[in-house]
């Protein structure tokens, strides 16, 4: 009586113990496959910067050479024209950030913000000459803080939107720092509402928003 019991314990351990390796030998067995796309498919660069996805579904690229809207078949590139206003500031594009509205895109380069509206297809641009709120016009993060206001990540300093949208105001790092040249100054990384910012000269230092 007793050997059977043993047995019948031993045998519903090994079903359960079967039961557990089946997801993971499934798992294991699952092939991905992946298909590359290249300057014949129409990107305008190799070189992939930053990726996002639009609400309409259109995945955008930053690239070394102009920013790329592809819709699963063909590629449309925006480049820095002769002649703005409607143009890219540089063709170095660096950072992507759809809008909160879903109606835009936020574009930092290596020479300016900017700002693609999809409804007319224009590109606004940004840059310290004219919009002297924008910390620097080498762009390399962003994100949306309190209030849905853009935060501008560069390599001089960072800044975020005024309650209009179109005004810079500079983001303070407190201490003696600010008073220094400001060129030490990187921001690094931007995720949700933090945004951590290193000293490439003096290492140790972080600051969090």
């Amino acid at each position: 009586m007793e050997h059977d019991r043993l047995l019948r314990r031993k045998t519903l351990f090994l079903f359960v113990f079967c039961m557990c390796l089946m997801p993971v030998r499934a798992s294991e067995d699952r092939a991905f496959y992946f298909s590359n796309i290249h300057l014949k498919d129409g990107l305008s660069q190799l070189s992939i910067l930053s990726i996002c996805e639009d609400a309409k579904g259109y995945m955008w690229f930053a690239t070394r050479n102009g920013l790329n809207r592809y819709d699963g078949e063909q590629f449309t590139i925006y480049r820095h024209e002769n002649e703005p206003p409607y143009s890219l500031s540089y063709n170095h594009t660096t950072v992507l950030l759809p809008d909160l509205s879903g109606k835009g895109l936020w574009i930092g380069t290596t020479n300016g913000l900017n700002y693609l509206d999809f409804a007319t297809d224009r590109i606004t641009s940004y840059q310290r000459e004219y919009s002297p709120g924008l910390a620097g016009n080498d762009i390399l993060s962003l994100c949306f803080g309190v209030e849905g206001r853009l935060i501008v990540g560069t390599r001089t300093g960072l800044c975020y939107t005024g309650s209009d949208g179109e005004e810079f105001l500079p983001i303070p790092l407190g201490g003696g720092w600010r008073r220094k040249s400001p060129s030490w100054q990187s921001a690094k990384t931007v995720r949700e509402h933090c945004l951590s910012v290193r000293r490439p000269r003096d290492s140790g230092h972080v600051n969090r928003i």
